[in-house]
């Protein structure tokens, strides 16, 4: 139910949203003239997509909880992947709206190459987020994990259950040893009576 203003801006560089509120959408200044009204319909139902999912609210939980864990690498990992799954979902939200694949990774692949031309780089991250996303387009399929991922990702589930047990157990072992003691104080003191 909110609205969105478009703006077209010099101080950005790909598309983006900023504002929780009153959310804008920020083009880079001359993408307008270089893609055909039907390209900017996709790339700007795509932002829309971020409004309506409030990826902004999930990207900033997201970088303040990659700040305080940059030191792990299976959640830098898994937040790696939820990047590319925000993107996917929004790319398909576009897709569903003009119901046309090819446009919209045209606009994709145009936008890049109007990125090269400003010698900008307009995906960050993975170098080869722009050849997934259109290979996913095309194929009409969504990226699974490979057996490797899988397995790494049974294993952490394992190790965490496996401390989240050996915790558990701690604790009541602690429990237990306090009820003993407080039932061998209890005992003591009806023998003395």
């Amino acid at each position: 139910h909110r609205t969105a203003k478009l703006v077209e801006s010099a101080l950005v560089r790909v598309p983006v949203v900023i504002g929780q509120l009153r959310p804008i959408i920020y083009i880079p200044l001359g993408l307008i003239n270089h893609l055909p009204a039907s390209e900017m319909e996709a790339v700007i139902l795509h932002e829309l997509a971020h409004i309506r999912r409030y990826d902004h609210v999930v990207n900033m939980i997201q970088q303040a909880a990659e700040c305080l864990l940059f030191y792990n690498p299976g959640f830098l990992w898994i937040s790696a992947l939820i990047r590319a799954e925000r993107e996917n979902c929004c790319d398909d939200v576009a897709i569903a709206h003009t119901q046309d694949p090819i446009e919209f990774v045209r606009a994709l692949v145009r936008f890049s190459e109007h990125s090269v031309r400003g010698m900008v780089l307009a995906f960050p991250g993975n170098k080869r987020q722009l050849l997934h996303r259109v290979l996913r387009l095309s194929r009409q399929e969504n990226k699974t994990l490979s057996g490797r991922e899988r397995l790494v990702l049974l294993g952490g589930c394992l190790v965490l259950l496996c401390l989240l047990a050996a915790r558990i157990g701690r604790a009541d072992m602690k429990r237990m040893e306090a009820s003993v003691q407080v039932a061998i104080v209890q005992a003591a003191g009806a023998t003395r009576e």
